[in-house]
C-alpha cells in the first residue's frame, strides 16, 4: 500500500524533479507509514519552488516572430531528413486523398452549386409528395394558383423531365435528356443566355445546353435563326444556355429545354391544351423564388393555404387529401435521390475516417521513432533553456507542415481518382459521372482534414518528446524514456491492426456479397441476351405507320447474322419498370385478389429470354390485340398460377380478372417459370403477362444472339436505321450489363471499401515493421547478451515474431469487437451472406496475421544475426 501511495505522489510531483526524487522515494519505502508523510512534505516544498520559478520567469506571449522561428526550425529539421519527411507526406497523402476523393464525389453529386444561377439562396423547390413515397404531377393552372396564394414567393416555374429525340439536318438522331418547362423557367432561375434570347410565351422555341451547342450543333453562329428536329418535328433554336448549366439539380445532364407551349407539337399524342387543363399534369417539380425579405417558413405557411384553395376548385381534389406540398430550400434533388446518396456517402466517409485515423496512428508512430533518435537534440535544447512548451510547439509545427504538404499531394491524388471515375454510374437512376472538379469546397475539406491530422498525429510525439531524463540522455543513456516511447508506439500499432481488421471485414463482406449477387439465377438466360428500345410514338400517332415500323424492325433484326430469336416487350430486364396491380381468379382456388406485377410482351418472348414454359403455350401473332383494344389472353407465372388455381396445369384455359370492376375476363393460355425481371436481388414476384398490341408508342426489343456483343450491337443499330433513319436507339445493353447497372451502388461501395482495407493493411504492416525494427535496434545489447549466453538464431526469431503476433492478437481482438459493432451499418447492403459470417472474419484475421509475419521477417532476421562481440562493445 505504501508503495502505491508513493507512486501516486511521484506522479503528482513537478516534472523537472521527478527523475531525481524517484530513487529517494524507493529507498524511503522501507521506513513504513512515515515515508508517505515525508514524501508529501517534499513534494509540497518542490511545488512551492516550482511556482516561484514560474513566477520569476518572463511571460511568453504569442508573436509572429516566434511562429516564424518555429516554422524555420521545422523546415530545417524536415529538409535534413528527406526520407523521413517523404514517408510521412506519402502516408498522409494516401489517408487524406482517400477522404478528399470520396468527399469530392459527394460534393459533385450533392453539394456543389448549380452554375450560373442568380441569388440561389432565394430559390426553393416545390413538389406534390405522396406519403407512401413518390411525386405526383401538377398542372400549369395549379402552379398559378399556388403562386397567387403564396405572397412569400415572387415567381414560380415548372419543369418535367423528358427524354427527347434530337437531330440536325446533317447529324444522326439521338435520344437526349430534356425538360418540358414553363415559359418563365430561365427568368425565375436568373440565367443569362450564352447566345440568343430565351423563349417566352409569345416566342416559343427550344434552348440547347452549351455542350450540346458545341458538339451536336458545331458551335453554330446562327443562333437565333437555326432550326433542329425534336421528336421528328422541326423547331427553332432560340438560345444557348450559359456554360456549365445542365439543369436545376446537380446531377442533371439536360441538353434541351422545350417550353410547355410546344408540348403538343413535339409530343403528337397530347391533343389537349396543357396550359388550360387543370387535369393535365405537365410538371413534376416547381422552382420558386422567394420575395425580398421573405423566409422559407413564410413560404411553407402560404403553400399550406394554397393547397386548401387549389383542392376546393380541382376536379380531382381527392389526391389533395393524401398528398401534400413539400418545399425544400434551394435547388434540391428528389428525396429518394438525396436519401440514397446520403446513406452511401455516409458509409464511405465513415470508412474513410477510419482510414484517416489509421494514417494518423502510422504517422504518429513514425514521428515517435524520429523523436527517439532526436533525444540528444531535444535534451541539448532543454539544457540551453528551451521550455517544454517550445519543444511541443516545434514538434506540432513539424506535424502541421507535413500534414499541409500531405494535403496538397492528396488533392492531386483525389483529382486523379475522380478523373479515373469519370463515366462511372453511381446509382441506377443517375447519369454517368462527368468531370469532377476539385473546387473550393473540396479544397477546404482537404485543409480541414490536414489540420485535424496534424493535431491527431502530432500531439503524442510532441508530449513524449519532452518526457526525457535530461542528465541521462546527455550522458548517453535514458533507456526508460525509450521504453516509454516504445510502449506508445506499440499501442498505436495495436490500434492500427484493429482498424485494418475492421476495414478488411467490411471489404470482404461486400466482396462476397457482390459475388453472391453475380451468381444469382434470375429465372432466364443472362449470357446471350441483349435489349434496346425505340419510341416511334414520339414521331407519329399514326397507328398504321407505327405498326409498319415495328414489322420492318423485327424483320431486319431477325435477319442479322448471329441473332437466334427476337421479341418485343414493354420493359427491359432489371429496368425497374412494371405495372403493379391485383389479379383475381374466376372460380379459382384463391378467394380474393392477389398482388402481381404485369408485363406486356410479344410472341417468342419466353423463347428469346430463355424462360421455361411450364404449361400451355406462348403468345402467337393472333393473340396480339390491335392498338387501344383490350387483351383477351394472358400468361401467368408459376407461383401465381399455383396461388390462383392450385397448379400450373389447372390454370390452362381458366379465366382471371384484372383491373376495374366489370373488366372483361382474360383466358390463361400459358404458365411461365418464375423470374426476377424487375429487381434482380429480391424473390421472384407473382407475375402476369399480357400480349403486346401491334402499334405501341414505344417498345423494347429483346434479342438472343451468338458471338461477341459489340458486332451484334452495331448490326442492330444499323437495322433500325435502315427501317427509319430518324429513329434513335437507346438503352442498348446486355442483360449482364443491366444487372451490373442495378448493382452499381454496391459495386462502388464494395470496391472503395476493399481499396481502403488494403491501404489500411499496408499501413498497419509498415507501422508494425517500424515498431519491431526500432525495438531490435534498441535491444541490440540485449540480443548480444542472449547470443553470448547460448541463444540460437531460431530462439531470437521466435522472440521477435512472438512479439509481433502478440501485438497482432491484441489488435485483432479489438478489431473483431469493432467489426461486430460497425458491420451493422453494412447489413442492408449484404446479399446472401450474414454480417457475422465466420469465414469472412477468419479470412480477415488470416490476412492480418500473414501481413504481420511478413512485416516481422526483416527485423527478426536482423536480430538473429546480431554479433554478441560488437553488440556488447556498444
Amino acid at each position: 500500500m505504501t508503495r502505491l501511495i508513493l507512486a501516486l505522489l511521484l506522479r503528482l510531483s513537478p516534472a523537472r524533479w521527478r527523475e531525481s526524487i524517484a530513487g529517494d522515494f524507493e529507498e524511503d519505502r522501507h521506513r513504513g507509514p512515515g515515508a508517505a508523510w515525508h514524501a508529501a512534505r517534499v513534494i509540497t516544498r518542490l511545488w512551492i519552488e516550482e511556482l516561484s520559478i514560474r513566477r520569476a520567469r518572463p511571460r511568453r506571449r504569442f508573436s509572429m516572430h516566434a511562429t516564424s522561428v518555429h516554422i524555420r526550425q521545422a523546415l530545417r529539421a524536415l529538409l535534413m531528413r528527406p526520407a523521413y519527411s517523404l514517408i510521412i507526406i506519402t502516408t498522409l497523402a494516401v489517408g487524406i486523398g482517400a477522404n478528399a476523393a470520396v468527399f469530392g464525389l459527394a460534393n459533385w453529386l450533392m453539394f456543389r452549386p448549380v452554375p450560373a444561377v442568380h441569388e440561389p439562396h432565394r430559390l426553393v423547390t416545390v413538389r406534390l409528395a405522396h406519403p407512401a413515397g413518390g411525386i405526383m404531377t401538377m398542372s400549369h393552372p395549379e402552379m398559378q394558383a399556388m403562386l397567387d396564394h403564396t405572397p412569400a414567393l415572387s415567381a414560380m416555374a415548372g419543369a418535367m423531365d423528358a427524354e427527347l429525340h434530337a437531330a440536325t439536318d446533317t447529324g444522326a438522331a439521338a435520344r437526349v435528356e430534356g425538360e418540358i418547362v414553363s415559359a418563365n423557367y430561365f427568368d425565375v432561375l436568373g440565367l443569362q443566355p450564352a447566345r440568343g434570347a430565351f423563349f417566352s410565351a409569345a416566342h416559343p422555341g427550344v434552348v440547347v445546353s452549351h455542350d450540346y451547342w458545341m458538339t451536336a450543333l458545331g458551335a453554330a453562329a446562327n443562333i437565333p435563326g437555326a432550326t433542329m428536329f425534336v421528336n421528328g418535328h422541326r423547331v427553332p433554336v432560340l438560345a444557348v444556355a450559359p456554360k456549365g448549366f445542365t439543369g436545376a439539380t446537380r446531377s442533371a445532364t439536360v441538353s434541351l429545354w422545350v417550353p410547355s407551349t410546344l408540348r403538343t407539337v413535339v409530343f403528337p399524342g397530347y391533343r389537349t391544351d396543357p396550359l388550360a387543363n387543370m387535369n393535365s399534369g405537365i410538371y413534376i417539380s416547381m422552382v420558386g423564388r422567394l420575395a425580398n425579405g421573405a423566409s422559407i417558413e413564410q413560404a411553407r405557411h402560404g403553400l399550406a393555404a394554397a393547397q386548401t384553395a387549389v383542392a376546393n376548385v380541382h376536379p380531382r381534389a381527392q389526391r389533395y387529401k393524401v398528398a401534400r406540398y413539400a418545399i425544400d430550400e434551394g435547388l434540391s434533388a428528389p428525396a429518394y435521390e438525396r436519401e440514397r446518396l446520403g446513406r452511401a456517402f455516409s458509409l464511405l466517409l465513415g470508412m474513410g475516417a477510419l482510414l484517416l485515423l489509421l494514417t494518423c496512428a502510422n504517422v504518429g508512430n513514425v514521428m515517435l521513432a524520429g523523436g527517439t533518435t532526436r533525444r540528444a537534440e531535444v535534451a541539448t535544447r532543454q539544457a540551453l533553456g528551451a521550455s517544454r512548451s517550445q519543444i511541443v510547439a516545434g514538434v506540432l509545427t513539424e506535424s502541421a507542415l507535413l500534414s499541409l504538404a500531405g494535403g496538397a499531394v492528396a488533392l492531386g491524388l483525389a483529382a486523379l481518382v475522380n478523373a479515373f471515375m469519370r463515366g462511372t454510374i453511381v446509382l441506377p437512376f443517375l447519369p454517368e459521372l462527368g468531370a469532377i472538379a476539385v473546387d473550393a469546397r473540396v479544397f477546404a475539406f482537404a485543409f480541414a482534414v490536414s489540420a485535424a491530422s496534424a493535431i491527431a498525429a502530432g500531439v503524442l510525439p510532441a508530449l513524449t518528446a519532452t518526457r526525457i531524463d535530461l542528465i541521462g540522455t546527455l550522458k548517453g543513456s535514458g533507456r526508460s524514456v525509450t521504453s516509454g516511447g516504445l510502449r506508445a508506439r506499440r499501442a498505436l500499432t495495436i490500434a492500427q491492426v484493429a482498424v485494418s481488421l475492421t476495414l478488411l471485414v467490411g471489404g470482404f463482406l461486400l466482396a462476397r456479397s457482390m459475388r453472391e449477387r453475380q451468381a444469382i439465377n434470375p429465372g432466364f438466360d443472362l449470357a446471350p441476351l441483349m435489349t434496346f428500345s425505340v419510341e416511334p410514338g414520339y414521331h407519329t400517332d399514326d397507328l398504321a405507320r407505327r405498326r409498319s415500323f415495328y414489322a420492318d424492325v423485327m424483320t431486319r433484326v431477325t435477319a442479322v447474322p448471329g441473332v437466334r430469336s427476337a421479341a418485343l416487350g414493354w420493359s427491359r430486364p432489371f429496368g425497374l419498370m412494371a405495372d403493379d396491380g391485383m389479379v383475381g381468379a374466376v372460380n379459382g382456388a384463391a378467394a380474393s385478389e392477389v398482388p402481381a406485377e404485369t408485363f406486356t410482351v410479344g410472341p417468342r418472348y419466353l423463347e428469346t429470354m430463355g424462360m421455361p414454359l411450364v404449361a400451355g403455350r406462348e403468345f402467337e401473332q393472333s393473340d396480339r390485340p390491335q392498338a387501344n383494344q383490350p387483351a383477351s389472353t394472358v400468361m401467368l407465372s408459376a407461383s401465381l398460377a399455383r396461388r390462383l388455381f392450385g397448379s400450373a396445369d389447372a390454370a390452362i384455359g381458366r379465366l382471371v380478372q384484372q383491373g376495374f370492376e366489370g373488366s372483361p375476363p382474360l383466358q390463361v393460355i400459358g404458365v411461365a417459370g418464375d423470374a426476377r425481371l424487375r429487381r434482380a436481388f429480391e424473390p421472384a414476384p407473382d407475375a402476369i403477362y399480357k400480349p403486346f398490341h401491334t402499334a405501341p408508342s414505344w417498345a423494347t426489343v429483346h434479342v438472343k444472339f451468338d458471338g461477341p456483343a459489340e458486332p451484334i450491337a452495331g448490326a442492330l443499330r444499323e437495322a433500325v436505321r435502315q427501317a427509319d433513319p430518324a429513329m434513335p436507339v437507346f438503352d442498348m445493353m446486355t442483360a449482364r450489363e443491366a444487372i451490373a447497372r442495378q448493382m452499381s451502388e454496391d459495386i462502388l461501395i464494395g470496391r472503395l471499401t476493399l481499396a481502403f482495407a488494403l491501404i489500411a493493411t499496408l499501413l498497419a504492416a509498415v507501422g508494425l515493421y517500424g515498431v519491431l525494427a526500432q525495438a531490435v535496434a534498441e535491444r541490440r545489447v540485449e540480443m548480444g547478451i542472449r547470443a553470448a549466453l547460448g541463444a540460437g538464431p531460431g530462439r531470437v526469431l521466435r522472440l521477435i515474431t512472438g512479439d509481433a503476433l502478440r501485438m497482432t492478437a491484441t489488435g485483432a481482438i479489438a478489431g473483431v469487437g469493432l467489426s461486430l459493432w460497425l458491420t451493422r451499418y453494412l447489413e442492408s447492403r449484404l446479399y446472401g451472406i450474414e454480417r457475422f459470417d465466420v469465414l469472412t472474419f477468419a479470412a480477415a484475421i488470416l490476412v492480418i496475421v500473414l501481413t504481420s509475419l511478413a512485416a516481422a521477417v526483416i527485423p527478426a532476421s536482423r536480430a538473429s544475426r546480431v554479433d554478441p562481440v560488437i553488440a556488447l562493445r556498444r
